[in-house]
Parts: structure tokens; C-alpha cells; sequence
């Protein structure tokens, strides 16, 4: 869980290191998109691009004047909202709905079981990742300092003994709110937490830091399978390690292009077989019973994924940002595709946590 993966991309208004002209009066800019992403302008300035399309910006829900949480502001924050903004920021609070996403699925691929079990198996994957995204940039505070100037830490909104005091006091947190389940699930969230912490330290410098950033989600459907009713091994769908590696596939293709963010040159293609490796999963693994509803999800990934892969790939003016916004928010999609037996409300539950991520993206950047 990430950042350079990402745990991306991905939702403010527009911002430059530059103060913003003031608009017109009576003249209330739209904002158009889908995702958030960060993009070079030609005077070397980073620019935040926000995904409204409500006539909403994402200044309006912080109080930020000039629109832009990380970039400036013509009338100042209160003490409040900034805390909250910086917090959110660091937290990269817009992937959580993944992180719960995964969390149901590995639950139901577990056998599932009594709902409000759920509340612990919830709380201790949140703080997990929550402090996981904290240590991610107490790490990378120098890098951040030189190539990403509009991070809180940099920015001065919070210090850096903070942010290492928050970060190992949740990553902590999350491990005891795992230890209420099982020895077996005590085991893959130990698993879970060495893997954040090595990911954390490493991923600048390790060139296969997306392997361990894959093996974050993959042990933390694994940790969720583990609380279901029958555990790992058994449940009603009996596919926990295949669809938990499934994901691992599908986001070690994310996080490549993630890490081709901040950097120039071409994209390798490569990373497009990985992103399709659930979808291959479950055409081996569907037939001949489930045929048709596998198909339907199918389908709807494989135009997201275009959809996505186009901003990377073919657009005119190259958005490696957007394109990682968009495939993490596919994420519980591909939760979707392994776990969906035909039931309404579980596909509603999961298209549901699509829609958030999507809508969180839209006020916080998810990278």
C-alpha cells in the first residue's frame, strides 16, 4: 500500500507553486474529469488536476480559497481544516475504499460469516494502510522535499517526528486489532506489517519494490480470508489464494506505472499483461458454471482498463496520473470479479465501493 505504487492516484483543483489569478466576478470555474493527477507544465511547475463535475471544487469542502489543498491559497486555512487536510493527505484517504474492498472480498472468499465481524477485520486493515501511507512519506521526506515540494511534510503543515510518531503507532494498532481473530490471522497481519515496512523503506531504490507492494494486497485478502468462517482453505467460493494473487497481478501492473510518474521517457507495454492477469484467472477459473456473470465483469473492467490505459498510453498529452487514479479505483472491481456468485447486493456493495473511491479521489489526491 502505497505511494509510488501507488497507492496514487489519484483528487484536487487545479494548483501552482505560482498564486492563481483571481476569477472574474460571478465566475465560478468548472472543473472536468474523472481522477486526479499531477502533470509538468513547460516552466518546470507541478499542477494538480481535480475530477469534479458537480460545479463543486474541492476548495469548497476544505475552505481553500484559491482551490488547490497543496498548492497556495489567497485567504488562509483555519488551524482545523488544515489538520484535517494534512492528515487526509498523508493518509491518502481516497484508496481506503479499496482497502475495505479488499477486506470483503477476502471475507466472503473465506467462507464469510457473522457481518459485524467485520468492524475489527475493517479497523485493522484501515490503520495498517493508514499508517503504512505515513511511514511511505516520513521515508521519502527528502525525495519529497526536492521532487514532490507540495507533500505536507515539505510543505511545513506537519513535522517529520509526527508523522513517523503517527505512522508506527497505527501500523502497531493495526496489528493488535487483528490479533482479536485467529493464530492464522495473526500470522498474515505480522506478514501484512513487515511487508508495509519494507516496502516503505525500499521502494525508491528497489527496482521491484511493485512485487512487494502486490504482496501487500495479496496478504491482505489472505488476512481477511483468514477471519471468514472456514478460513484460507475452505469457504463457499474456496478461491482465497488464487484471487488474492490474482490482485497481486493486478497491482504489480499498477505500481510500475506509478513509478513512471515523475519520470520522463517511453512506457513499456508490459505492465498491461499484468493488469489483465485477473481477468485470465477468472476465464481458467469460471468454467463452465459461472460463465456468464464472470463475462459481464469481465467486460466492464476490460473498458475500464482501456479507459484508464488511454491517458497513459495514447492520449495526446501523456497523464500517467490519471491512468493510476483510474486503476486504482478499479480495484474493488477486480474484488468484484472473484468473489460474485450473482447476488444483488454483493455486487452492489463492491460497484458501492468503486463509486467512493471515485468520490474521495475527487478532494484527495490518492498518490
Amino acid at each position: 500500500m502505497s505511494r509510488s505504487t501507488p497507492e496514487h492516484h489519484v483528487g484536487l483543483v487545479l494548483f501552482d507553486r505560482a498564486r492563481p489569478t483571481a476569477p472574474a466576478a460571478g465566475h465560478r470555474p468548472a472543473v472536468r474529469g474523472l481522477t486526479s493527477s499531477r502533470s509538468q507544465n513547460g516552466d518546470g511547475d507541478w499542477r494538480e488536476t481535480s475530477i469534479s463535475d458537480f460545479g463543486l471544487r474541492a476548495s469548497d469542502f476544505f475552505g481553500v480559497a484559491s482551490g488547490g489543498g497543496l498548492g497556495d491559497w489567497s485567504s488562509p486555512m483555519t488551524e482545523v481544516r488544515r489538520l484535517l487536510r494534512t492528515h487526509l493527505l498523508l493518509a491518502r484517504a481516497s484508496n481506503l475504499p479499496t482497502v475495505w474492498s479488499n477486506c470483503v472480498a477476502g471475507w466472503l472468499l473465506g467462507g464469510g460469516g457473522v457481518w459485524t465481524d467485520l468492524g475489527a477485520l475493517f479497523a485493522g486493515a484501515t490503520l495498517l494502510y493508514t499508517g503504512g501511507m505515513y511511514l511511505n512519506d516520513a521515508f521519502d521526506a527528502p525525495f519529497d522535499s526536492q521532487h514532490r515540494p507540495e507533500r505536507p511534510i515539505p510543505r511545513g503543515w506537519i513535522q517529520l517526528e509526527a508523522v513517523w510518531a503517527c505512522g508506527f503507532t497505527m501500523l502497531g494498532s493495526g496489528v493488535l486489532c487483528l490479533f482479536l481473530f485467529s493464530t492464522v490471522t495473526m500470522i498474515f497481519a505480522l506478514l501484512l506489517s513487515l511487508f508495509i515496512l519494507i516496502y516503505d523503506i525500499v521502494h525508491k531504490m528497489f527496482a521491484l519494490s511493485p512485487v512487494i507492494m502486490a504482496g501487500c494486497r495479496t496478504l491482505l485478502i489472505l488476512v481477511a480470508a483468514s477471519t471468514g468462517a472456514h478460513g484460507i482453505d475452505g469457504g463457499k467460493i474456496n478461491h482465497s489464494v488464487w484471487s488474492a494473487l490474482a490482485m497481486g497481478f493486478y497491482v504489480v501492473g499498477l505500481s510500475y506505472l506509478a513509478r513512471r510518474e515523475s519520470l520522463a521517457g517511453p512506457l513499456q507495454y508490459w505492465p498491461c499483461i499484468f493488469l489483465a492477469g485477473p481477468l485470465v484467472l477468472a476465464f481458467i477459473i469460471n468454467q463452465p458454471f459461472n460463465m456468464l456473470r464472470s463475462a459481464i465483469v469481465s467486460v466492464v473492467i476490460t473498458m475500464w482498463l482501456l479507459r484508464c490505459l488511454w491517458f497513459a498510453y495514447w492520449s495526446p498529452h501523456r497523464n500517467i496520473g490519471m491512468a493510476v487514479g483510474g486503476l486504482l479505483a478499479g480495484i474493488p472491481l477486480v474484488d468484484l470479479l472473484s468473489v460474485w456468485t450473482g447476488a444483488p447486493a454483493v455486487g452492489l456493495i463492491f460497484v458501492g465501493f468503486f463509486g467512493l473511491s471515485l468520490l474521495f479521489q475527487r478532494f484527495i489526491p490518492a498518490t
